[in-house]
């Protein structure tokens, strides 16, 4: 009897199908593409990501993304015009003065002529001067006039000036006064609040 159930055991043991060793995926066995997976397998995987993975998916595409230009307000054309002419006093006291410290060395006519012509020269010096350095980014972009009326000079682009921008702007301004001031007048009617200077060295006095 015992005999026959050994026979039988062995009989079904050996049509069992073997799985011991065998892989349990297409993903085990090497060199086998593996299949696509089903959208409701995508779904569940989904659904299992944290959140917090997105959010610092979110984080880093902002921080990667390049910042907006900033938002330029033009100042009006009567607050610069007060700005300047505050730094026009101020430059008076400063140039006015040089010529006079002079020592007289010749007759009264000639020296009236050197004084004048003496004070035409210091005062573009100072001029030229005061304002390019001011203008750049040495200064801010503000002279004092603008510090006070909370004014700033930036490029266009909203970027500080280089000397040689502020160098382009200071002698539009005197192309500016020299047409009868139209170029000054200028920044009345146009839209971006321009003077013939700001155009030629594509500037805009803004609000600080």
């Amino acid at each position: 009897m015992s005999n026959g159930q050994n026979l039988s055991n062995l009989a079904i043991g050996a049509c069992r199908p073997q799985t011991a060793g065998l892989p349990r995926s297409s993903a085990d066995l090497p060199g086998m593409v593996r299949r696509p997976k089903l959208v409701s397998e995508l779904r569940i995987e989904l659904a299992a990501t944290p959140a917090r993975h997105y959010d610092s998916m979110a984080q880093e595409m902002v921080a990667a993304s390049p910042s907006a230009p900033p938002v330029l307000a033009p100042a009006g054309f009567l607050i610069r015009t007060a700005a300047y002419l505050l730094d026009a006093f101020l430059l008076s006291l400063v140039g006015g003065a040089f010529p006079y410290l002079f020592l007289p060395t010749a007759s009264s006519n000639t020296i009236s002529t050197t004084v004048a012509g003496g004070g035409i020269a210091t005062s573009l010096l100072v001029s030229l001067v005061y304002f390019v350095l001011f203008w750049s980014s040495i200064g801010a972009g503000r002279t004092l006039g603008m510090r006070i009326f909370r004014l700033r000079v930036v490029s266009e682009g909203g970027r500080q000036l280089e000397l040689r921008d502020a160098f382009v702007r200071w002698i539009g301004l005197w192309i500016s006064f020299l047409a009868g001031f139209i170029g000054v007048l200028w920044v009345a009617g146009d839209s971006r609040k321009q003077g013939w200077h700001d155009k030629m060295a594509h500037t805009l006095v803004v609000r600080a």
